[in-house]
């Protein structure tokens, strides 16, 4: 489990889904277009989150984190 204190820009070199698990044991689906770019914001202080690739299939990702001021 970890969390992103600062926004990032995710480019999939390669794209998929991934399975979103939060600490709470909330998940969600993370759909991700090959050589399409995502922003994602920071996420909340205090949640926590795994990312779970459940296919047969390589997720290659890009991931450029803003940091922190």
């Amino acid at each position: 489990m970890h969390r992103h204190s600062g926004g990032r820009v995710i480019i999939p070199l390669k794209g998929g889904k991934l399975l979103k698990v939060e600490d709470t044991g909330r998940t969600s689906d993370l759909i991700f277009e090959t050589h399409k770019a995502y922003w994602l914001s920071a996420d909340p202080e205090n949640e926590l989150h795994g990312d779970l690739n459940l296919s047969n299939e390589t997720i290659e990702l890009m991931v450029v984190e803003l940091k922190d001021k």
